[in-house]
């Protein structure tokens, strides 16, 4: 019976990654269902498959599109699936509620360029919010949402799936302007950041404080497992207030305590830092005997440095192993962080004997670079890698 369950499991798998075939097949199989014009307006909506579940194409709607919200939400009502690419820029629409009906955006990087074949919402003036009510899936490399000043929200209940074809990192990209109305909420960066899911945010935003959220806190709280807002735990912190903590929306903070580990932190699987902040901040805890965040998977964070680390324990500075894992938590395992502890790369923690150091780190000149395991680049301030 375990055998049977275990084929069972891997045929699924093995069919749920052909979907993006299929879904890109059925544009050669299906030629009647292709939309081949520059962009939509009312000459070229006579060119498009409106009967068709599944579309093939670029969707373009701008600025020049003479279409009423109406007539958009006529031409788009039986599709369920777009393989190409989708465009919205410079327009005056509200909301995107004329696309509700669509389920799955699959870019076709195979038929057009890559800039094309994206999922981009653009200098949009009075957008308030996306309102893809059953959007489910996003595969593209890039989803782009950026300048539309009146955003409010995105408002996407039903995604569940976004992730770059190939099993590569999506972009989702909002850009570093902050907008005064706009928050992002939870429910979308948890169907972002689903285990399954590859996405990398690059995002400016407070978060929404959903309403009568179970086990949803602005403060320190027992029980509470989403913590939106910044974490500061100083000596004397209660720790149980944290110990069912899963995800932080905010800056995790932790300075001079006597903790000898983050053990009571054995829950937490994601930091979400929105706002272009350090997103870990551990300084002055001298009884530290190692980094390790037990369970810590992904930090999100829109800034290069995503953790500051100073004046702990030796030990806890000498903890290359956590580096690794803290580092490949950030998404930035395939270059140098010289950041961690004292100025050192986590290979330098690991090898300190194959590092070229110099013991008495010097302020580097606008031009000065620092090397490390073979490679260049700018030295930061007071680096012990100058050459």
């Amino acid at each position: 019976m375990n055998l049977l369950l275990k084929f069972i499991f891997l045929f699924l798998i093995t069919q749920l990654s052909k979907i993006d075939c299929w879904d890109i097949k059925s544009c050669d199989a299906n030629p009647s269902c292709k939309f081949n014009e520059t962009f939509l307006s009312q000459d070229t909506s006579q060119n498009f498959p409106k009967n068709c579940s599944t579309v093939c194409g670029i969707v373009l709607i701008n600025g020049t599109t003479d279409l009423s919200v109406e007539q958009l939400t006529e031409l788009f009502k039986n599709m369920r699936i777009l393989v190409g690419g989708l465009h919205i820029r410079n327009t005056t629409f509200e909301n995107l509620r004329f696309l509700a009906g669509l389920r799955r955006f699959v870019a076709d990087y195979t038929r057009y360029p890559i800039y094309d074949a994206q999922l981009r919402i653009t200098y949009n003036r009075e957008l308030r919010e996306l309102g893809l009510l059953n959007l489910t899936t996003i595969k593209s490399s890039v989803v782009d949402i950026f300048r539309n000043e009146k955003l409010e929200k995105l408002n996407l209940p039903k995604l569940e799936i976004a992730k770059f074809l190939g099993n590569y990192t999506i972009q989702f990209l909002m850009g570093y302007d902050k907008y005064p109305k706009f928050c992002i909420e939870t429910q979308v960066l948890d169907a972002l950041t689903r285990r399954r899911n590859q996405c990398d945010l690059v995002v400016n935003s407070d978060i929404c404080i959903p309403e009568n959220a179970p086990n949803v806190c602005t403060v320190p709280t027992v029980g509470c497992q989403r913590l939106i807002g910044n974490l500061n735990i100083t000596k004397g912190f209660d720790v149980r207030k944290v110990e069912s903590l899963k995800r932080l929306y905010g800056t995790l903070n932790i300075t001079n305590t006597d903790f000898t580990d983050f053990r009571f932190l054995g829950n937490l699987t994601h930091i979400f830092q929105l706002e272009y902040a350090v997103a870990l901040y551990v300084v002055g805890n001298k009884n530290l005997k190692n980094m390790e965040f037990p369970k810590l998977r992904r930090i999100y964070t829109s800034k290069d440095q995503f953790a500051h680390f100073a004046d702990n324990s030796e030990a806890s500075h000498a903890d290359f192993k956590s580096c690794y894992a803290l580092r490949k938590a950030a998404l930035h395992e395939y270059f140098v962080w010289p950041e961690f502890g004292n100025l050192r790369s986590c290979e330098v923690i690991e090898f300190p004997s194959k590092s070229r150091q110099i013991e008495s780190p010097s302020t580097p000149t606008k031009n000065q670079t620092c090397y490390v395991f073979g490679i260049t680049y700018p030295c930061p301030v007071n680096s012990a890698f100058a050459l």
